[in-house]
């Protein structure tokens, strides 16, 4: 619940006012692209909430499950912030 809370406003924001433009200008993808760019934004946002409700079960505890996630999200930023030229138009190509 408290993933859905602080995760949908940002994404929704972000996505609907300069996700596609920004997609668009800055890594020339058409608007089809973009929009399939976002839609797998907005699908892994749905599918992290199953997998985390799933995966709470499994856990040993709630903690480690947290900071297995902040520490793979710490290095895949990590990893866009190094690159030169971030792949965004990756999903584009299976659309």
């Amino acid at each position: 619940m408290v993933l859905g809370a602080v995760t949908y406003a940002p994404i929704t924001t972000i996505t609907g006012l300069w996700g596609g433009p920004f997609l668009q200008d800055v890594a020339g993808l058409s608007a089809g692209q973009a929009g399939a760019v976002l839609l797998l934004l907005f699908a892994a946002t749905v599918a992290a909430g199953y997998t985390f409700g799933l995966l709470d079960h499994y856990a040993a505890s709630r903690r480690a499950l947290i900071c297995a996630a902040f520490i793979a999200s710490a290095i895949s930023l990590f990893t866009l912030a190094i690159l030169k030229q971030p792949p965004v138009s990756l999903p584009s190509h299976f659309w």
